[in-house]
């Protein structure tokens, strides 16, 4: 009789346990915002600021990385067209999932937009020649550069891949995403740069 007891209680916690949970996942979840919009100005900034001290907050960070014929590239080269950044690696199944939808984007939005596909090239889990096959492997056309030096994953702070940025035609960050993206919302993020 005692151990039914116990056994009714720990039920009830349990079921307290598990609502109280869902509660706080739906609660959190209402409130939780998929796009990561970068902003580099502080939070509580005066509306008097100046529009050009704005935009120095929220310029992209020049980098040089390497293109696929070992010449180097700066971001800052690509300024005057909108620039979709993408960082990856062929060992991350995320940032493969993801790539059919940069390549449908590049074919059909390349003319307007660059697009800067760039491989954390660490020597040892990501080589050129590694990232190169598998470029080659699956008939990837879009622009695919190597950061050997790690000045670009530097630049942003790359922690977590795919890492996608959105940088407008006069270098400002315009979204900042972290994590796999779908087709619908990277044409959208592409549509709000031109």
């Amino acid at each position: 009789m005692k151990q039914n007891v116990k056994i009714i209680i720990l039920a009830v916690l349990f079921i307290a346990l598990l609502g109280g949970g869902i509660f706080a996942y739906n609660r959190l979840s209402k409130n939780y915002n998929e796009t990561e919009t970068v902003t580099l100005s502080d939070s509580d900034s005066s509306s008097n600021q100046s529009q050009s001290t704005e935009q120095q907050k929220n310029t992209a960070p020049d980098f040089t990385v390497v293109d696929y014929n070992g010449k180097q590239t700066k971001l800052s080269d690509k300024k005057g067209k909108p620039v979709v950044v993408n960082f990856w690696a062929s060992w991350c199944g995320p940032c493969k999932s993801e790539f059919p939808a940069f390549e449908d984007a590049y074919n059909k939005y390349g003319n307007d937009v660059e697009f800067m596909m760039i491989n954390l090239t660490d020597g040892y889990q990501e080589t050129i020649s590694s990232a190169k096959s598998f470029i080659d492997e699956q008939n990837y056309t879009f622009p695919v550069y190597y950061d050997t030096t790690m000045s670009a994953s530097n630049a942003y702070g790359v922690f977590s891949i795919p890492k996608t940025l959105f940088i407008d035609k006069n270098g400002n960050i315009v979204q900042n995403r972290t994590g796999t993206i779908s087709q619908d919302t990277l044409e959208q993020n592409i549509e709000s740069l031109l």
